[in-house]
């Protein structure tokens, strides 16, 4: 049995991505139950090394793309999707899955093939040209894909909105959460409130911001936000952190450890995630499997993959809403046994033999 996993889409700046993360925990699956050998992975030269490196097992390995010329940015994409398109249209096998579907692997090929598409939401908020592309690329991508995969029900419902003519089968096999063992000694000595996540627009950073400005005299605890530095930091987060002048309690993590990480999760007061959009939406999993009390927005697929077992707030721009949900929680915080009780649920709904199981089962049913 030869199945080929996508991974050529997979570049330096989205080596730990939630989409990549996607892929590896299904790696984590083939390897925890010794299925490797009928597996290849496609790669690109410029992240070939670091995969091997994080899966060192038996896989077959097809790399493509000199490492040197993947460093033009502008000629990547293009490089890799030609180099792609060759092994799609020339080379057989029984089956080809691409754990996100993207521009580089949108290609007809001459094996079947199933494509994990996490969302749409490009469609809903690009504009311009941008927004054009995008739908070019999905469109296609419909095409020629035997099978669509999604992680959630609300992703497989919008899936649908837009191509209600699709004739090939959509189904939602979830998503799993990576629960790294241990974590590290206590990072902050401070109480802190927790958010992890992109910082973006669409992340909606800025409503937790001025939630937090707004009740900084009323609360000892810290706000630490876990994400990479950008020009939306510096452009619409940075401006109110100065002018309400809590830069001395704002704490910025970049690039930690899968343990560091856990560990603010484990000793944060409260995590908070007032994301806009979402297909899935990992850290709040994350954060409640380590005991943390949460708090989310009710936007898109948050309810259902959180099996509204957390805490909510119904308008995730109404910053008033979510200082007052801050402090109802802090005030009046939950029982250690009921946390502890979700993180349960959430450990054994997400695990990765429980979805990796259901993705390979899966895939071995599409094989003629």
């Amino acid at each position: 049995m030869n199945i080929l996993i996508d991974l050529s889409w997979i570049r330096k700046g989205s080596l730990y991505t939630g989409i990549a993360k996607y892929a590896y925990r299904f790696l984590e699956y083939i390897v925890k139950h010794h299925l490797e050998k009928h597996f290849i992975l496609l790669l690109n030269g410029g992240v070939a090394e670091n995969v091997k490196e994080m899966f060192p097992q038996e896989f077959r390995y097809i790399v493509v793309c000199n490492k040197k010329l993947l460093n033009i940015p502008k000629f990547q994409s293009l490089y890799i999707a030609r180099e792609v398109k060759k092994i799609f249209e020339t080379q057989k096998f029984d089956l080809i899955f691409c754990p996100h579907g993207d521009y580089v692997n949108r290609w007809q090929s001459k094996s079947k093939k199933i494509t994990t598409i996490h969302d749409l939401q490009m469609q809903l908020d690009g504009r311009g040209l941008r927004l054009l592309i995008m739908k070019k690329r999905d469109d296609i991508l419909m095409k020629y894909s035997e099978s669509i995969v999604t992680i959630s029900n609300f992703s497989k419902e919008q899936i649908r909105m837009f191509y209600p003519l699709y004739t090939g089968e959509l189904v939602s096999l979830g998503n799993s959460i990576s629960f790294v063992d241990g974590y590290s000694p206590r990072l902050i000595e401070d109480d802190y409130i927790l958010y992890v996540g992109r910082i973006c627009k669409m992340k909606n950073v800025i409503t937790l911001i001025k939630a937090y400005a707004s009740i900084k005299g009323k609360i000892k605890q810290k706000l630490v936000i876990v994400g990479t530095k950008n020009r939306y930091w510096d452009t619409e987060i940075l401006p109110i952190i100065t002018s309400e002048q809590i830069q001395e309690r704002i704490i910025l993590y970049q690039g930690i450890t899968e343990k560091d990480l856990n560990s603010l999760y484990k000793f944060a007061s409260l995590f908070v995630f007032p994301s806009l959009r979402e297909g899935f939406g990992s850290p709040p999993l994350e954060a409640a499997a380590m005991g943390c009390p949460v708090i989310c927005s009710t936007s898109d697929s948050l309810p259902e993959i959180t099996m509204k077992q957390l805490y909510y707030y119904e308008h995730p721009m109404n910053d008033k809403e979510l200082a007052g949900k801050i402090m109802e929680v802090l005030d009046k915080y939950p029982d250690r046994i009921h946390l502890e009780e979700i993180a349960e649920n959430y450990k054994t709904v997400y695990s990765v033999d429980v979805v990796g199981k259901r993705i390979y089962d899966y895939l071995i049913s599409k094989i003629d």
